[in-house]
Parts: C-alpha cells; sequence; structure tokens
C-alpha cells in the first residue's frame, strides 16, 4: 500500500501577531476617518474615537516599531523610509488635534480627504519596515507593542 502525501498549500504565509494587528489598527483607522467624511450629523464622538485609536498606534510606533527599526535596518531605502514614517506620524497627529475645528461638511471631507492619504502612506511606509525585519524578532515587538497599548489604555481611561 502506498503512503498518501498530503498536498502542499501554496499561498500567504500566516502573518506575524504584530503585523496582523498594526495591519487591522490601520483598516480601523481608515474606516473611521470614512466614517467622519461621510457623517451628516455631529461627528466629536468619532473623532474621539480616532484620535485615541492613533494615539495608541502612534505610541506603539514611536515607542516600539521605528527603535527597532532604528537599531537594525541598515539600508538607505529603509533608512529613507524610516524617516519619512516618523515625519508622516507627525502630521496625521497635527492633522488630528486640529480636527474639531472643522465645522462644515466640505471642510470636513477635505480634511478627512487629506488625513487619509496621510495615514495610508504612513501605513504603507511601516509596511516596508516590518518586511525587514527578522522573522526572530517580531515575538519581541509583539510583547512590547502590546505592553504600550496597555500603558495608552491606561493613559486615557477616566479614574
Amino acid at each position: 500500500m502506498a503512503k498518501a502525501r498530503l498536498p502542499i498549500k501554496k499561498g500567504k504565509p500566516a502573518q506575524a501577531g504584530v503585523a496582523a494587528e498594526l495591519d487591522a489598527e490601520s483598516k480601523e483607522i481608515l474606516r473611521l476617518i470614512n466614517a467622519i467624511a461621510d457623517a451628516r450629523s455631529e461627528t466629536s464622538s468619532l473623532i474621539d474615537s480616532l484620535q485615541l485609536l492613533f494615539a495608541a498606534r502612534a505610541a506603539v510606533d514611536e515607542e516600539v516599531v521605528f527603535p527597532h527599526a532604528d537599531e537594525q535596518l541598515t539600508k538607505r531605502e529603509h533608512r529613507e523610509t524610516l524617516a519619512r514614517a516618523q515625519l508622516r506620524t507627525r502630521m496625521v497627529d497635527t492633522l488630528l488635534s486640529r480636527a474639531k475645528s472643522v465645522e462644515d461638511n466640505a471642510g470636513r471631507r477635505a480634511w478627512c480627504s487629506l488625513i487619509a492619504a496621510e495615514a495610508t502612506a504612513l501605513f504603507g511606509d511601516e509596511k516596508k519596515l516590518r518586511v525587514a525585519f527578522r522573522p526572530t524578532d517580531l515575538r519581541t515587538l509583539h510583547r512590547n507593542a502590546a505592553n504600550v497599548r496597555a500603558e495608552v489604555a491606561a493613559a486615557f481611561t477616566p479614574r
């Protein structure tokens, strides 16, 4: 009797935990931006949610992803991507701080278009950095990111 072999499944490998979490956060941030653009009434609660979510994401980037990239990546293109991602993080943060001052619908849609473009570019740069990380580093990055998210959540939780 011949032994049957299991077929080799081809396709995308499973994403590491930290990459999957960052991708999910990216999608949620962009979804909130689109919800704010499409809103027909008060948007302050959506803006608050967006600011909180981006604060946690920016903290993970600034305290986990960017320092690791700075230590590990040496290619010029990676260094430039890191510099762009750091600048874009500050741009999105600045745009978010001015979100509630936009009052009319046309201004809000223009603001959303601008912030969505910057956030999408930021997430693209961050993905380029993550691809260059060693797989053995991803577990540590995942643990560090979880700690940073917990600290941010604790800072924004009313006492």
